[in-house]
């Protein structure tokens, strides 16, 4: 009878270690998905500021002589 008492008890820790485990898991992977999202929202803000770089870098070579680069002695 100790026997299966001791597997009855081993079966129900197996159990509650396989359900913390699977939560584990969909909290990982909740993880990711936020993760990417910041990501991607990072990523559009580079290309946003990149963007914006660029066009101020034009309008300094057009502008009058009066305005001069800060990296011209680089």
């Amino acid at each position: 009878m100790q026997l299966r008492d001791e597997f009855s008890q081993l079966k129900r820790q197996l159990k509650v270690a396989q359900k913390q485990e699977a939560q584990a898991g969909r909290e990982l992977e909740g993880m990711i998905v936020v993760y990417a999202n910041q990501i991607q929202a990072l990523a559009l803000k580079v290309d946003e500021l990149e963007s914006h770089n660029r066009l101020l870098r034009e309008q300094l070579e057009h502008a009058q002589p009066t305005v001069s680069r800060l990296d011209q002695g680089k």
